[in-house]
């Protein structure tokens, strides 16, 4: 009853989406959605709909939507978004030839939002392809600790493991990344790759396996080293 007298529900759905405008604003900001500001609308309605209304509670509920709003940490948000963007400028850079600028493009990104990923994925291919294998570990390391399912990173890194005699650290990490990311073709032929360079042929064929129920196509080669007398 009393939520009819205090404007019904058309008015307190709009304030509803008022309130929570910004905060899935900024939650699908951090996770690179671009249609949040289509929030504006129905947010515009909210507004609307509690200046056609002298109650007191309405007013009450949009003023708390403002204190909300700007509680949000919007020079987080700002930090993150631009080094999303640098992350994207650096691997335009980067597939340009201009590997230099790249890597400071890259690390700019990386000191912007240190828990990006991507960003980091991004710094470990550019390190590598400027031969700096160390810092390319060291950057795919920091990608799978913001992100321990980032599948580019593990596969990437596992790469470096292998090629380095450090084939043991490897399924582990992948593992972990596969079981989030099933059709990571890369991702799968390092473990198998992994799993056969330390000694353990069983696990490198029931990865195999695993490879081929999910779809994944690797290479016959592979599959005929570690498949033995019988076949998959």
């Amino acid at each position: 009853m009393g939520f009819t007298r205090t404007g019904g529900f058309t008015l307190w759905s709009s304030v509803l989406v008022a309130v929570a405008a910004p905060l899935v604003f900024y939650v699908s900001s951090r996770h690179r959605l671009p249609v949040a500001f289509l929030l504006a609308v129905p947010a515009g309605c909210g507004v609307a709909a509690l200046r056609e209304t002298r109650r007191v509670v309405p007013f009450a509920v949009g003023a708390c939507a403002l204190v909300l709003s700007l509680g949000i940490p919007s020079a987080e948000l700002l930090r993150s978004e631009k080094a999303a963007a640098l992350a994207v400028v650096a691997d335009v850079q980067r597939k340009a030839g201009e590997l230099d600028a790249a890597a400071e493009t890259s690390r700019r990104a990386t000191e912007l939002d240190d828990a990006n990923a991507l960003a980091w994925f991004n710094r470990g291919v550019i390190e590598a392809a400027r031969g700096n294998g160390a810092a390319a570990e060291r950057a795919y390391r920091a990608a799978l600790a913001a992100d321990p399912t980032q599948p580019d990173a593990a596969a990437n890194l596992a790469g470096v493991l292998v090629a380095t005699g450090r084939a043991v650290e490897v399924p582990p990490m992948l593992e972990k990344a596969l079981a989030a990311w099933p059709r990571h073709a890369v991702g799968w032929t390092n473990l198998v790759v992994a799993y056969a360079a330390s000694g353990d042929r069983e696990r490198a064929r029931d990865a195999a396996r695993r490879a081929l129920g999910f779809g994944v196509t690797l290479n016959p080669e592979l599959v005929a080293t570690v498949e033995g007398p019988g076949g998959l």
